[in-house]
C-alpha cells in the first residue's frame, strides 16, 4: 500500500498520510501547474467513489474503473512511503524527480472527484518488502 507521500506545493513541503481524515494529492494540469485533489477514500468518507487509495494498474486496463471515467495524471512528488510484509515502513526518494502515475475518478452525477495512486506488481528489487509498487512516469519534472 502507498502509505505516504511528501510533495511540494506552493512552495510548501507537505507529507500527507493516508491516515489523515481528508488525505489530498497534487496532480499536474495541463498548464503545468498543480492543482490539489482528495486522495482515495476512506469508509467513513461520503461520497459514490471507491474506498481506498490506490488502483491497480491490472484493474484499470482490464476495465474495472471505466464506470468512474477514469483519466490518466500525473503526480509531482519527492518521496513516497511504502509498508513492508511485517507493516513497517520504508520511504522511497524520487531521486529521478519523475513523477507517480495517479487515477483520476469522477461520479458526473455528483460531481465527486478523486485521484488514486496507480500500482503493480513490485519490481524483482522490492518484491521481498512489498506486495505493490506505485506506477512512475517516465516524465522528469525537476
Amino acid at each position: 500500500m502507498c502509505q505516504a507521500v511528501t510533495f511540494q506545493f506552493n512552495g510548501e513541503q507537505y507529507t500527507v498520510d493516508i491516515s489523515h481524515p481528508r488525505p489530498a494529492l497534487p496532480v499536474l494540469m495541463p498548464d503545468q501547474s498543480s492543482k490539489m485533489f482528495p486522495w482515495g477514500r476512506h469508509s467513513n468518507q461520503p461520497g459514490t467513489l471507491p474506498f481506498g487509495f490506490t488502483a491497480k494498474r491490472d484493474a484499470v486496463l482490464a476495465g474495472r474503473w471505466d464506470k468512474w471515467f477514469p483519466r490518466r495524471v500525473l503526480i509531482p512528488n519527492d518521496a513516497y512511503m511504502l509498508l513492508n510484509f511485517e507493516g513497517k515502513p520504508k520511504w522511497y526518494p524520487n531521486a529521478m524527480k519523475t513523477h507517480l502515475v495517479g487515477l483520476m475518478a469522477k461520479n458526473p452525477e455528483t460531481n465527486e472527484r478523486r485521484v488514486y495512486v496507480v500500482v503493480e506488481e513490485p519490481d524483482i528489487v522490492l518484491a521481498d518488502y512489498h506486495d505493490i509498487s506505485p506506477v512512475s512516469a517516465g516524465v522528469s519534472y525537476r
